[in-house]
């Protein structure tokens, strides 16, 4: 699996390898958005929780993803937006290469 960081004042991506829980915690430490990308099964597909909000957009390929007891299947195109604090995360890689855009938000989430 491939990780872009894409933080807001680098106009190019630096490629790293981490493994995807390694992955997860740099996202959360820097707050940046993130491209995973996906040429084989993954070794891990950890299941996470957090303050804030995600957003999930499948790029390229398809993945399972699992939202508290209910899944998702996305495709090229399709979104997914939910509150981090209920446990989360990609179950399943579809197809391959997969390319997952996931954007956190750790702001203060109010009704509107």
């Amino acid at each position: 699996m491939t990780l872009q960081l894409m933080p807001r004042w680098q106009t190019s991506a630096r490629q790293i390898q981490p493994s995807l829980t390694t992955m997860t915690r740099i996202a959360q430490a820097l707050r940046v958005p993130v491209v995973m990308r996906f040429d084989e099964p993954p070794s891990e597909l950890p299941i996470t929780k957090y303050g804030g909000t995600e957003l999930l957009h499948v790029l390229v390929g398809a993945v399972e993803v699992a939202f508290g007891s209910q899944r998702y299947e996305l495709q090229a195109g399709d979104s997914l937006q939910f509150a981090g604090s209920v446990s989360h995360g990609i179950t399943a890689v579809r197809h391959f290469p997969t390319e997952v855009l996931s954007v956190k938000g750790w702001g203060i989430v109010r009704d509107a």
